[in-house]
């Protein structure tokens, strides 16, 4: 190819370039001026036989300067601006900031075209101000010219035609070929990155201002888990009070400056592991999904983002069962799918992918905890097979075991609550929407000594839903009562003074509550995170309001619950009578969702057991009826730990608990029976053993919050039926909270393998005559329990009190006791074979709790160092591992003498 064409070709290029910079910047749209320095750099080393350096992607925004050849001395800024205010402020920046690159020529390259003239007096005037200003006596030697230092593409063409070198222009037109490949590839994704960036600016909770997450975000500060920060880098992390193993930084202002500036560019620093994967934790409503979609606004718009960027919602993935085996496969055929394009399967590799609520596609596909582990371990190893993969993930806290991804190079983030900063930069947001709001800062600062008003006004979501309440609510209010109150309100605003809906006829306050209850409950059974419009239409409160709204279009009819409850519709990938698209109903906040569904199970779960028909006679009158209502309720899905503290907080406001339980417990022997399956159809459902599961787990929840003293375990049969399902819940769902088992009668019931028992406080549980082999007991409380003639071999207590318990005539081996405290414990006739004891304590122990105990040596010793007073005359026997022999009463009182200082037989 001869001179003439190549310089053809390398024009053609630049005034493409030039073209859609100018058409994209007049929409507001900067993202292809990132690109641009990246297609320049390399003609820019070629005309100038110089290396230059991309400062943008070391540091993050570097004022003026975006090319550096430092050995050179030569600094280029480019802009699509070609006025003679930007050129003054570019030459500003570069006397205020160049020092720190030793550059003392400045050209400054226009994107779209240069102007026609420039005022050099002006501009000189300027340089000898900047001069004067920074006293940079290196910098007196600064030419500017405008006809010289100002350049655009015209220039570039001119001095390529003067050179004419064929080799230079080859290469400067392939590297221009090779980033308009990406370029292209990006032009390819603009509709879909408008809708990303669109997203920051939605309206935030149907708000009625308009107010959107562009007008309300408050950044978040972070804190980082120990397993991703540097050993050296302690000194710079404030203490950590809390016991968490998450520790705040001090270096980054925000979780957002810590992204931009370092992870997106690969930049080092002295705090963190290098990683290109982050796991991002967060509680409900502290605005994760919030943090992704700014996350992705800022890269789509920044001028260092110069990677393609894909956020998905894990739980509206299509294929997302198969995402815990082949990852970034699926990853890819869904982004392929969303981006309506075939992409680059390598450039898909190099890219920036955000996947968003790790928790809700745990819930969705009723995973373990197994799974989700297998999955971040999957996208780590992809991300060490393809180095420029970076891969961010959130989540909701404990559907993720940490302790196995320790050894991992992965970051561990948590969004930090919001401070009072962070409040009141939120309240002066919120009041220019709402200037009449009775949330102002003072009522911020008065709340600091309120403890539970003080925990809801640290998360975004609550605080938003505080802000928007008609009054103040009183210093007690929990979140559960938030929400009560909250949805309370929405129904009082949306009637008029004769009791109905404005607009929407005969339809009452209690009804409209039931259909919100309603949608929720059906969007929870689902499993999607939404309901379809032929779903919504067969719920019974639907149909009902419906007939009572006319004939008024469903659609249009529905839209006045959607704005005033915090729903929002989306175009789901559901057909329906062939290929119409149908529309779907979704919370526009998990939490909300959460709190509506508990609030149905309670609802239904307590009026139902009581309920009695016109001649007094109780309507759910058999096991048979009761099956049915637990089947609807809780079979097809797992109650979260979300739902279950909201289940937690109602069920203790009810007043007549008691009565519930007996009702329910009349049946409870036949449930069990029944293994909670109320019916079964193979060609229709899957997995019987989830169904029971799930069942059973509902109800069991139920009667423990209804009346935790009471006991349900009398029939033997049901009693290791319910050992069994804990088991099994235990070892396959650790997530699920079952372990308070105070006051059930579990004598005589095998609970090999029990698994986890721990966590809570387990009062007057009776082990006797029970295998609790290869069980743990980790974190617990262990009061008023027996354990007498139990078996206990290879079982495991951790940050244990065991307090006023019996463990007489019980065969203790090869146990393990770390952190224990033993309080007024009875061993008596016990045989104890302890294969490690550390950090034991005992007190108020009574000589008799050792009357005919079976003990080895050492662990004998070990015990009366502790300072507990032994008989040795009562003790059965004591055996001597060592030697294999039982020791005589009189050796033994010589071993013990020399062994304890001071030791006396007593």
């Amino acid at each position: 190819m001869n001179t003439i064409l190549l310089i053809q070709s390398i024009s053609k290029f630049l005034s493409r370039l030039s073209e859609n910079v100018k058409i994209l910047n007049s929409i507001g749209d900067y993202s292809l001026n990132i690109y641009a320095e990246n297609a320049l750099i390399e003609v820019f080393n070629l005309i100038y036989d110089a290396n230059f350096k991309n400062i943008n992607s070391e540091k993050k925004n570097y004022p003026s300067i975006d090319l550096v050849d430092s050995s050179r001395g030569i600094a280029i800024q480019i802009t699509s601006t070609n006025n003679n205010t930007k050129i003054k402020d570019c030459i500003s920046k570069f006397f205020k900031y160049g020092s720190e690159s030793n550059c003392d020529t400045l050209y400054i390259f226009i994107l779209t075209e240069k102007q026609k003239k420039y005022d050099d007096s002006k501009i000189k005037i300027h340089i000898k101000k900047c001069i004067n200003e920074f006293s940079l006596k290196s910098n007196r030697k600064f030419k500017f010219t405008s006809s010289r230092n100002i350049i655009d593409k015209i220039d570039i063409i001119q001095t390529l035609y003067k050179t004419n070198n064929i080799n230079q222009l080859s290469l400067i037109e392939l590297a221009l070929k090779n980033q308009f490949e990406k370029i292209e590839a990006k032009e390819d994704l603009s509709k879909y990155y408008q809708n990303l960036k669109k997203r920051y600016y939605e309206v935030v909770m149907n708000d009625a201002k308009g107010m959107t997450l562009k007008d309300i975000y408050v950044e978040p500060d972070f804190k980082a888990h120990e397993y991703c920060i540097l050993n050296q880098s302690v000194l710079k992390l404030e203490n950590n009070t809390s016991r968490d193993f998450f520790y705040k930084n001090t270096e980054f202002h925000s979780i957002h400056s810590y992204f931009n500036s370092h992870f997106f560019n690969n930049v080092n620093n002295s705090l963190f592991k290098t990683s290109n994967i982050a796991l991002i934790l967060g509680y409900p409503g502290q605005g994760k999904t919030s943090f992704c979609i700014k996350l992705v606004y800022d890269h789509l718009t920044s001028e260092s983002g110069n990677k393609d960027i894909f956020y998905f919602k894990l739980k509206d993935i299509r294929d997302s069962k198969n995402l815990i085996n082949n990852p970034l496969s699926l990853l890819y055929e869904e982004a392929c799918f969303l981006t309506e394009k075939e992409i680059n399967k390598h450039t898909f590799r190099k890219s920036v992918l955000v996947l968003d609520g790790l928790d809700e596609l745990f819930m969705k596909e009723g995973l373990r905890l197994d799974d989700i582990e297998r999955l971040c371990r999957e996208l780590i190893r992809e991300t060490e097979k393809f180095n420029s993969l970076q891969i961010i993930i959130t989540s909701r806290y404990g559907y993720i075991e940490l302790e196995k991804l320790k050894k991992e190079d992965i970051l561990i983030f948590q969004l930090d609550s919001f401070d009072e900063k962070h409040q009141n930069e939120w309240v002066e947001k919120y009041q220019r929407f709402h200037p009449d709001s009775w949330l102002t800062l003072s009522q911020i600062s008065s709340y600091k000594k309120k403890r539970y008003i003080r925990e809801l006004i640290e998360q975004p979501l609550l605080l938003h839903i505080l802000a928007s309440l008609s009054t103040p609510v009183d210093k007690y209010t929990d979140r559960t009562a938030l929400y009560d109150r909250l949805f309370t309100d929405l129904i009082e605003r949306r009637y008029s003074q004769d009791g109905q809906i404005e607009n929407l006829k005969n339809i009452e306050k209690e009804d409209l509550r039931e259909i919100i209850e309603e949608i929720a409950f059906a969007i929870y059974k689902s499993g999607n995170g939404y309901i379809s419009k032929k779903e919504l239409m067969n719920l019974s409160s639907v149909k009902s309001y419906l007939e009572k709204l006319g004939n008024l279009e469903f659609r249009e009819s529905i839209k006045g619950i959607m704005i005033s409850f915090y729903f929002k519709e989306s175009e789901k990938d559901i057909l329906e009578n062939g290929n119409d698209k149908d529309f779907a109903i979704e919370f526009l906040h998990k939490s909300l969702q959460e709190f509506m569904v508990a609030e149905k199970l309670v609802r239904s779960f307590s009026f139902e057991f009581i309920n009695k028909d016109m001649k007094g006679k109780y309507v759910i009158n058999s096991f048979h009826d009761a099956l049915k209502l637990i089947n609807e309720l809780f079979s097809l899905q797992p109650i979260s730990r979300e739902i279950e503290g909201y289940l937690m907080q109602m069920i203790a406001k009810i007043d007549n608990k008691d009565n519930i339980a007996q009702r329910v417990n009349i049946f409870f022997n036949d449930l069990v029976a029944k293994d909670f399956l109320y019916s079964f159809d193979s060609n229709k459902e899957e997995d019987p053993i989830l169904r029971s599961l799930y069942s059973f787990n509902g109800t069991w929840l139920f009667l423990r919050l209804l009346s935790p003293e009471f006991n349900y375990l009398s029939n033997i049969k049901t009693r290791q039926k319910v050992v069994d399902y804990l088991k099994t819940l235990g070892n396959s769902f650790s997530s699920f909270r079952f372990d308070d088992l105070s006051f059930q009668d579990l004598t005589r019931i095998d609970a090999t393998l029990f698994g986890r028992v721990g966590g809570v406080i387990n009062h007057n549980i009776n082990f006797s005559y029970s295998d609790l082999n290869d069980s743990q007991f980790i974190g617990s409380d262990i009061i008023n329990c027996k354990f007498s003639h139990t078996e206990m071999f290879c079982t495991r207590f951790y940050e244990c009190l065991i307090k006023n318990c019996d463990f007489s005539e019980s065969y203790l081996g090869d146990c393990v006791f770390e952190n224990v405290t033993f309080e007024n414990v009875n061993f008596s006739n016990s045989s104890i074979s302890i294969l490690s004891m550390k950090n034991v304590n005992f007190r108020k122990m009574k000589q008799e709790y050792f009357y005919g105990v079976k003990i080895n040596l050492e662990l004998l010793i070990s015990i009366i160092k502790l300072n507990v007073k032994i008989k040795v005359s009562m003790l059965d026997r004591v055996y001597d591992n060592k030697n294999s022999k039982n020791i005589e009463h009189t050796d033994l009182i010589k071993i013990l003498k020399k062994n304890i200082p001071n030791f006396k037989e007593s």
